[in-house]
């Protein structure tokens, strides 16, 4: 696929714009179309020239409070986004007037099946209700990612628009992506700091806070921020979020509206009763470079398209930063999204479908593998000297609390020596929950006849590929404790196949096939880092790089890194030492395999760090022999 952008100017121009790349010949096109500062005629009309141009495109299109288009934000502009793929459906549908749960049954009844990989979702922010609808998307379609966000108007809030090639005021407009070879990858910018206290909601309905800490919120922002910023909370409120989580998933919350009788806020999405909540601010000079590690970390190859959806009131807040912050992406692959009034995000590890405020939020697609290795360069813009003061306001008050918690930290230390007994014994739970994740992956290598020093050699091939690939000694050892429970679900396999000392029959390897899920299912449910990691890796190291993989046949980066870094790990351990049915592999051999399978079963990066390294696993191999 590719993805061309026009900045509308003319009929002819676009006409030209069309025939140079030859538009008219493909038969899979997404557009997107992006309206800053425009009537609805105009709209509508650019629309119906695009159609005429291109009768078999699909079209979606909404207002914006600013368009994104190549790297740049763009004002005052029609913005045409050109999606052109090779071996992906597109449709559109638009919806008006019409309930979440009759929205839900038409998109499950005639436009998404099983090779659905993306939603783009563009809603009418000011009559439609997006949270509940992306929730009950959710639902119906957990492994289905979404994209888009709410509409804007230029910070006028008075009125947006969304519609279709063939349909006009929409409610919810919606692009539908199929394909078997589509890669789909979701990504979010928020990086806001909290200050001061954690404190409880302690009464909401939706979207309005009625009480923090059974007191007014209005009041707490009073008591924090001071009057004048309580008085007009709908003018500088915006720059002090209250941050929550939501699932495993950090959101800001800006406020939009105020009962002063009452003292309740409404804020830009719901803060269920019982959230804990904090104040947020900007610290640009942490974004700047949070931003760039993020992305450093998790693009490592290029990309054929992103699409991306960004806040107004990111906007609002970081001014030229954000421009930089868009630039960033731009890096990646060629860009097109516009500003919303709240974009929306898919967690693919909760198969949650969340509102978010003040981020960037971004959908990366390709649909080849791309081997070309990427490299992210930092942004450096001129900026004015407001800019310039608030990052050296947020920089100055990271700092000053940085020093009051060292400060904190000094007071607690009498606390901390008289405490050491306690710190001690949690110490030795923490070994013990380590110990009994190792006799626990060993009992499941046990019942297969196999020794327990697989899952030791795993865990010591997954500790070392990963710190060769860039993770976080944190996170090298986060995995080197969960990868021994990569095949914990065998537990579950009937004897009689499970130590089959012959091939199996499709019937029996379907069966043995079930042992990732079961894995999964039994872990998913802990709140611990360690078992949380475990489920990821029981789930996901027998998927594929090529999408041929199970259960859920990801393609690429959609696999979590552990999981691709625990399936090389373990099939190199697993070829070279006797099973129940084969023999131990020569190691040429082995190697051979991974030559051929690289790119196919396994990540490319991994298998080139593997050989690059070869001697370093075979030490470990050596020194852990059976």
């Amino acid at each position: 696929m590719k993805l061309l952008n026009h900045l509308y100017q003319n009929c002819d121009e676009l006409g030209r714009f069309c025939t140079l790349h030859e538009m008219q010949n493909e038969k899979s096109v997404l557009v997107q179309m992006f309206g800053s500062e425009q009537n609805s005629e105009t709209l509508y009309r650019i629309r119906d020239e695009v159609s005429a141009l291109l009768p078999n495109a699909s079209l979606i299109a909404t207002t914006s409070a600013g368009n994104i288009d190549g790297g740049m934000i763009v004002d005052a502009q029609v913005t045409l986004s050109f999606s052109i793929f090779e071996r992906t459906d597109v449709s559109v549908s638009s919806y008006k007037s019409q309930t979440i749960e009759t929205i839900i049954d038409d998109l499950s009844s005639h436009h998404v099946n099983e090779d659905t990989k993306l939603l783009i979702v563009f809603t009418n922010t000011f009559r439609f209700d997006s949270e509940n609808f992306i929730d009950s998307l959710a639902e119906r379609f957990p492994y289905c990612r979404v994209a888009g966000g709410n509409a804007g108007d230029d910070f006028r809030f008075a009125g947006c628009e969304v519609f279709s090639s063939d349909a006009e005021d929409g409610d919810v407009v919606i692009a539908i992506l199929s394909s078997k070879c589509l890669q789909v990858k979701n990504e979010y910018l928020l990086n806001i700091q909290t200050i001061g206290q954690e404190m409880r909601v302690t009464k909401s309905i939706g979207n309005e806070v009625i009480e923090i800490n059974h007191q007014s919120p209005l009041s707490i922002y009073s008591y924090y921020l001071g009057a004048d910023v309580a008085d007009n909370l709908l003018s500088y409120g915006m720059e002090f979020p209250l941050i929550c989580k939501v699932g495993d998933v950090d959101v800001a919350r800006a406020p939009v509206a105020v009962d002063k009788e009452r003292g309740s806020i409404t804020f830009a999405g719901s803060i269920p009763m019982g959230s804990i909540v904090k104040f947020g601010y900007v610290n640009i000079e942490h974004i700047e470079q949070h931003n760039h590690r993020t992305l450093a970390q998790k693009f490592t190859h290029k990309k054929e398209a992103i699409y991306v959806y960004s806040c107004a009131a990111r906007r609002q807040i970081l001014g030229q930063y954000l421009k930089d912050e868009i630039a960033l992406l731009e890096q990646i692959v060629p860009s097109a999204g516009f500003i919303t009034y709240g974009e929306f995000f898919h967690d693919s590890q909760s198969c949650r479908n969340t509102l978010l405020n003040i981020t960037t939020t971004m959908v990366v697609l390709s649909e080849n593998p791309l081997s070309e290795a990427l490299t992210i360069h930092p942004i450096r813009s001129d900026k004015n000297q407001k800019e310039v003061t608030l990052k050296a306001l947020t920089t100055l008050i990271t700092k000053t609390v940085g020093e009051l918690q060292e400060y904190k930290q000094v007071l607690k230390h009498d606390l901390d020596t008289a405490s050491k007994n306690l710190v001690s014994l949690n110490q030795e739970i923490v070994n013990t929950q380590r110990e009994v994740i190792l006799t626990l992956g060993a009992i499941g290598e046990t019942r297969s006849q196999e020794t327990g020093l697989h899952v030791k050699r795993v865990a010591e091939y997954s500790y070392l590929l990963a710190k060769l690939i860039g993770l976080s000694e944190e996170e090298a050892t986060l995995l080197k404790e969960a990868s021994p429970m990569h095949d914990i679900g065998k537990v579950g396999i009937p004897d009689h196949i499970l130590n089959k000392p012959g091939k199996f029959t499709p019937e029996e390897f379907e069966i043995m096939k079930t042992h990732s899920e079961l894995g999964y299912e039994m872990l998913k449910h802990s709140g611990r880092e360690i078992l949380k990691a475990s489920a990821v890796v029981a789930y996901t190291h027998h998927e594929r790089w090529d999408g041929k993989g199970y259960p859920r046949g990801l393609i690429g980066e959609e696999i979590p890194i552990y999981g691709r870094i625990t399936a090389v790990a373990d099939v190199f351990d697993a070829l070279g030492h006797d099973r129940i049915y084969k023999a131990a592999w020569p190691l040429e051999k082995i190697l051979e395999l991974f030559k051929e399978e690289r790119g196919k079963q396994f990540d490319p990066t991994m298998i080139d760090l593997f050989f690059e390294h070869l001697d370093q696993f075979l030490v470990i191999r050596d020194r852990m022999q059976d």
